[in-house]
């Protein structure tokens, strides 16, 4: 029984692997999409400050409008996509909490929701506010 108690702490202190090579690459294309956004988003408020905007012949908004702004689309849909496969992949981590009797857990649980033991050992206590 010790040994099997032994063993589920030995897998709750094993750190999960570092992100993903896809992770690291969807990173690097939400940054160069963000940094795209900028500059496009200053390249046009520069063009619009040096010659106004002039209303297309009755079809509503200027073609320059939607390039300025098309940035931003893809910044923040790649940002999106970011965090779906941020959860998408969070399940496939191969760690699951579990408390000290081995039952599974929330990831965020204090305490065991089927036998009420503490997750959190005594001796750690947050500096900031003095509670664990």
């Amino acid at each position: 029984m010790e040994e099997q108690m032994m063993e589920i702490q030995i897998e709750q202190m094993q750190m999960p692997a570092g992100p993903s090579i896809a992770m690291i690459i969807l990173w690097v294309v939400v940054y160069v999409f963000f940094a795209y956004s900028m500059v496009n988003f200053l390249l046009f408020l520069a063009a619009t400050f040096a010659e106004p905007l002039a209303g297309s012949s009755g079809s509503g908004t200027p073609p320059a409008v939607f390039r300025g702004f098309s940035g931003h689309w893809m910044a923040f849909y790649s940002a999106a996509l970011g965090i779906l496969y941020s959860a998408m992949r969070a399940g496939e981590r191969g760690v699951e909490p579990r408390c000290p009797k081995g039952h599974p857990v929330s990831p965020f649980a204090r305490f065991c929701e089927e036998c009420g033991e503490r997750l959190i050992p005594e001796d750690h206590v947050d500096s900031s506010n003095g509670s664990a």
